[in-house]
């Protein structure tokens, strides 16, 4: 993501864009030139239905900047906090058609959505990477309320790291 940024005038790659024939290429397309192993998009801790290509989630920042860039990317200047901003996690949805027919994992927003969230699949808590470009283990809570009856558990997004340019819900 970082190399990404660097070819593209300090500007993160978008969370997916069109293509001139209509079609869209999602983030980790646009990624596959820079990492030369597709590998490296599957978690090995997460089952993975069919042969769906990832388990990582970017987070959508047509919702967190307040307009919509999210085909275009996302200068790293605009974000305040960037140590303590969530870029992408591992994500999942719950798995059930019952809940949503739609598996939109490749994203996720600050408000999680049972299509997209970050999943609790390690010891209680996911593997996160932040603007800054390092990565780390963060406690993820499941959802005490949620409804959600597929089989990966509906988690509450946490409080205490921004998912906001401007640093909220942190700041």
């Amino acid at each position: 993501m970082m190399q990404y940024a660097q070819d593209y005038d300090e500007t993160f790659c978008p969370n997916w864009t069109q293509t001139g024939t209509g079609g869209s290429v999602l983030w980790y397309q646009l990624l596959e030139p820079y990492v030369k192993n597709t590998q490296v998009f599957s978690c090995p801790s997460a089952v993975l239905p069919g042969s769906y290509p990832h388990a990582y989630g970017y987070l959508d920042y047509a919702v967190c900047i307040n307009f919509c860039v999210d085909r275009y990317g996302v200068k790293m200047a605009t974000i305040k906090y960037p140590a303590e901003t969530v870029l992408g996690a591992d994500g999942d949805w719950t798995r059930s058609t019952a809940d949503y027919s739609t598996n939109n994992s490749y994203r996720f927003y600050y408000s999680f959505h049972p299509s997209a969230f970050i999943p609790s699949r390690h010891n209680g808590g996911a593997n996160m990477w932040y603007c800054d470009g390092h990565a780390k283990w963060h406690e993820i809570a499941l959802d005490p309320n949620s409804t959600y009856v597929g089989p990966v558990k509906y988690t509450i997004h946490p409080t205490d790291i921004a998912f906001y340019a401007s640093g909220a819900p942190k700041y």
